[in-house]
């Protein structure tokens, strides 16, 4: 949110001085660069893209980097500042063209998605003709056509962000649409689908994998010689559950265990021994699970334990 209105005060000015106040020009030249790698994360969770998350947002940093160091070194020599802003409009392009390119082309024919992810394919494309749009009025000074679409730009990341921070659900829904489309078309033959499963259950558990605070889809689907795609696939399509809802199932099933064969244990050691590293995100994980709080559970298997013992 900071970045969006440090480049709306910045760019206000900006334009409306014929884009020769230079500071303000420098504040949006930095906060339009880093709208790339920001915007390319936001694309990446929409899309619901886990495989080679980091490498791409790695690759986005490294080239935004580079052309705020190369637009920065322009500057000092006096190159116009429109002109360095060719370069970020170019960068923006580059990288929502690229995303929307690999990931239509896992996603389409359109008609195999629902209307939410429709929709944000929709906003992503219309962005795309706005940056074009917004290049060539860079390019030929059309000042007042480059207003209004800086106008227009500002007012859609603005939506995008108050819908990321009142709705995050939202996005998350988007994403497991796309996911759901591509489990869909189902890349594990079923002999790999029995092998994977024994290795799963085997790593999770008996050797308990699941306590390590950091394991995440990535390192599992390692542990298992699958890809992240092809986990994500044997759990949502094989096991009807997300890689976030199984490893937290996991860990409350064991976490149940510790708090009826361990009543003199801590609950603040038994939650880091189950995985967790936070407290509330453990006890509405447990209670959503138990319909209970941990204390209320041990409580409740201590009373039994006693009505036992007198019988």
């Amino acid at each position: 949110m900071f970045v969006f209105g440090c480049m709306s005060l910045g760019g206000g000015p900006y334009i409306a001085d014929s884009f020769s106040t230079r500071f303000p020009g420098f504040v949006s030249f930095v906060c339009m660069i880093l709208i790339s790698p920001l915007g390319l994360l936001v694309c990446l969770e929409c899309f619901g893209v886990r495989e080679k998350r980091k490498i791409w947002v790695l690759v986005v940093s490294a080239v935004s980097a580079a052309v705020f160091v190369s637009g920065s070194v322009l500057l000092l020599n006096g190159v116009p500042l429109p002109r360095v802003f060719i370069m970020v409009y170019t960068l923006l392009l580059g990288t929502f063209v690229t995303v929307v390119i690999r990931e239509w082309k896992e996603l389409i024919p359109f008609r195999d998605m629902t209307r939410g992810l429709f929709k944000f394919s929709l906003i992503l494309f219309l962005d795309i003709l706005l940056i074009v749009a917004m290049l060539v009025s860079q390019i030929f000074q059309l000042h007042y056509v480059l207003c209004i679409l800086w106008t227009v730009q500002v007012l859609s990341i603005y939506g995008i962000v108050l819908i990321v921070f009142h709705t995050p659900e939202t996005f998350r829904l988007i994403g497991d649409e796309a996911n759901r489309i591509r489990y869909e078309r189902v890349t594990l033959n079923k002999e790999k689908v029995d092998s994977s499963m024994e290795t799963l259950d085997r790593l999770m558990r008996q050797e308990r994998l699941f306590r390590r605070p950091s394991l995440c889809l990535e390192e599992l689907a390692k542990r298992c010689s699958l890809t992240p795609h092809e986990l994500s696939e044997l759990l949502n399509l094989h096991m009807g559950q997300s890689f976030r809802t199984y490893l937290n199932g996991l860990r409350i099933d064991y976490a149940r265990m510790l708090l009826s064969e361990q009543p003199d244990t801590p609950i603040i050691d038994i939650i880091y021994d189950c995985g967790f590293n936070s407290k509330s995100v453990f006890n509405a994980a447990f209670r959503a699970s138990c319909g209970k709080t941990p204390s209320e559970w041990r409580k409740a298997c201590l009373r039994t334990s006693d009505s036992e013992s007198e019988e």
